[in-house]
């Protein structure tokens, strides 16, 4: 099975509040959820998963806290786009050190899924 990375226009930036969240090993702040971000994730011909989830995902909100426990890095950026749930521990910037919506680095996991796939920078 072949998965390919996804590229989607940005248009916007939302929070998520982390509330009953604030034991994991992130930081109590919220994640922006990008609307519609550019995805440059890579999973290779075969996805390295990196954990499993107790129960199928099957929303962006509750796929965050099982991509903070398999990341070393805090997450900085989410999205949902073609049926996946990305969880960016890299983002790229403006030049300017600002964020500009391309996810280049992180975790996924599909939606109704059980497992969080390692992914990586696809171009």
């Amino acid at each position: 099975m072949q998965f390919m990375s996804i590229g989607v226009l940005l248009t916007g930036l939302t929070a998520v509040n982390q509330g009953s969240m604030q034991q994991l090993h992130q930081s109590a702040k919220a994640v922006p959820v990008v609307q519609n971000a550019i995805v440059l994730f890579n999973f290779g011909q075969r996805p390295t998963v990196v954990a499993e989830t107790s129960a199928p995902v099957t929303s962006l909100e509750a796929g965050l806290p099982h991509a903070q426990r398999a990341s070393k890095r805090p997450i900085l950026a989410m999205a949902e786009s073609e049926n996946w749930f990305y969880y960016a521990t890299a983002v790229s910037g403006d030049g300017l050190g600002r964020p500009n919506g391309v996810l280049v680095e992180g975790f996924a996991i599909k939606r109704g899924s059980r497992q969080v796939v390692q992914a990586w920078g696809g171009w």
